[in-house]
């Protein structure tokens, strides 16, 4: 179709769509939706659906590996048991093969620099050679799922990384600046038909992700926003050679309480929720009693690069809960409320997000799903909850035997996050590291060991990074991370202008951090291994 053409579809859809949309709030539902099936035929002369529709299943603890996992894992383990057998000098057989995790925290841009230090020591020492999955959420999904869309390998990742962290879209030069603006305004033109074509509102959330999108992503790929997919990393990792990547999002839950949402390259997942989508791009998709009933356009990557570091999001309770250190059980909205209502405030002001990311409940009138009740829910950065995803690591079904553990938050004392995953898993009924009053220490040190000697949960190397430099003497007297994630200093977690020092210095921390602990990580490996030949309960 000549560009001529296009434009003429593109704009009369446009028409349609915003007369369809003002009609359908006024008119009954079933011309609501005749008219939408029009809307569709005609936009889709443009934009395909996707040919192939998504699936849901019931997910409780107890449900196997989807088959695709079940395949990575087959191919894999072997590969993490040669590289393991190197890390502690003997060897290790393939079906003994350590499950390893590695655990990213939120934080936003300093989270994403810490991560990608983290993880180019991490793949020099050898380590991610030996690990089964990557975990991340909120800032450090930004150093994460660029490396794996990226196709290459860290050593040439990393440095082109930081250039366009230092550069962003605001700091380019002319040229790059327009292109990336025309861009912009392209992708988001299409965005909004494709919103309007499927009656949704256009929110915040789509212009945030495409301007992430466009300053985090390679140049090959920054064009096609709307066509890269979740699982379009199954390439990279359907041969074994790299570990899974994992993504964390919360819903918001009656009573207050929140619901993990995993992100798999194969599928979405939440036992919370009580459901498997197969493809992750099938999100938003409006299903009924495990069923599709309305396709939606398959949801890009680069929006869930928003919805993952959405902390813009946050409500009025979560935030204060954050900031005066308490957990959402200690306070009661209905108090909130109530002080809101004595200045003239509207009650529901406590729980109001800023234009988060709604999608369609792929377990709505789901049997048996805890959220079949529910026609719609909110997908939110997961360090709303807490700032460490540990919930994909710990399914009954999905045991893992040791988890290296980097935590940039900026909550203080450090180490509180590890002690609110603790209480999650107890709330679930879920092995954890006895962790206990230890978070507190381990917030002031390089890092920590925690050690199951039953043999039920799987061990914990802990790194926190927002330290004070009394931790790291060795590394620059003069930097202080617990001083410098401050508001308004080059560190606080809504800072997104890095200079190069300043981008480099926190990456070569984060490399150093790891360094000094990467002698525990494999006497933990050792430890593990000599546990489970001693006849330890099998995770």
């Amino acid at each position: 179709m000549n560009c001529r053409v296009g434009a003429r579809f593109g704009v009369a859809g446009l028409l349609l769509c915003v007369c369809g949309y003002s009609w359908g709030l006024t008119t009954a539902d079933k011309v609501k939706w005749k008219l939408r099936k029009v809307q569709l035929a005609l936009y889709t002369r443009l934009d395909k659906l996707p040919a192939k529709g998504a699936t849901v299943e019931l997910l409780t603890e107890k449900s196997p590996l989807c088959d695709e996992e079940v395949r990575f894992r087959r191919l894999r383990l072997p590969k993490c048991a040669k590289a393991q057998g190197k890390l502690i000098g003997r060897t290790v057989a393939a079906n003994s093969a350590l499950k390893v995790g590695i655990i990213f925290s939120g934080g936003g841009m300093r989270a994403c620099l810490v991560a990608l230090g983290a993880l180019m020591e991490l793949a020099e020492l050898g380590i991610i050679d030996a690990s089964l999955a990557i975990g991340g959420l909120s800032g450090s999904t930004w150093a994460i799922i660029p490396w794996y869309l990226s196709e290459k390998p860290m050593a040439k990742f990393y440095d082109e990384h930081i250039k366009r962290i230092v550069s962003g879209l605001l700091l380019k030069n002319p040229g790059a600046l327009m292109r990336d603006s025309a861009n912009f305004v392209k992708i988001m033109t299409k965005i909004v038909a494709r919103r309007l074509t499927l009656w949704e509102k256009p929110t915040i959330i789509d212009p945030y992700s495409l301007l992430l999108w466009l300053s985090l992503v390679d140049d090959k790929i920054r064009g096609e926003y709307l066509k890269m997919t979740l699982e379009g990393i199954l390439p990279r990792i359907r041969t074994g050679d790299m570990p899974a990547p994992v993504m964390s999002l919360v819903a918001p839950l009656p009573d207050y309480k929140y619901g993990w949402v995993d992100c798999w390259p194969w599928a979405i997942e939440s036992t919370d929720l009580g459901f498997r989508l197969t493809p992750p791009s099938g999100l938003g998709s409006e299903f009924e009693a495990g069923k599709e009933v309305q396709r939606h356009y398959a949801v890009p990557v680069g929006l869930l690069l928003g919805a993952w570091g959405s902390a813009v999001s946050v409500s009025l309770y979560e935030a204060l809960g954050k900031t005066f250190g308490a957990l959402p059980t200690k306070i009661k909205p209905s108090a909130m409320d109530e002080q809101l209502r004595n200045f003239g405030i509207p009650a529901t002001l406590s729980q109001a997000r800023f234009l988060p990311l709604a999608v369609s409940n792929p377990a709505y009138k789901l049997a048996g799903a805890p959220s079949e009740s529910m026609a719609t829910v909110m997908m939110l950065d997961g360090g709303i909850n807490y700032c460490l995803g540990f919930p994909p690591f710990e399914r009954e079904s999905r045991p893992f035997d040791l988890l290296v553990v980097v935590d940039a938050s900026g909550d203080v004392p450090m180490g509180l996050n590890l002690h609110q995953a603790a209480l999650d898993a107890a709330a679930h009924d879920r092995p954890f590291a006895p962790v206990g009053d230890g978070w507190r220490a381990a917030g002031e040190k390089p890092f920590t060991v925690f050690f199951d000697e039953t043999g039920q949960a799987p061990a914990i190397v802990y790194f926190p990074a927002s330290v004070t430099n009394a931790v790291h003497p060795d590394y620059d007297k003069n930097f202080n991370p617990r001083k410098e994630i401050a508001p308004f200093r080059f560190m606080d977690t809504f800072n997104f202008l890095y200079t190069k020092d300043q981008a480099y210095k926190l990456t070569d921390f984060a490399r150093h951090m790891i360094k000094e602990g990467a002698g525990a990580i494999k006497s933990t490996m050792a430890k593990i291994l000599a546990q489970k030949k001693g006849g330890a309960a099998p995770r």
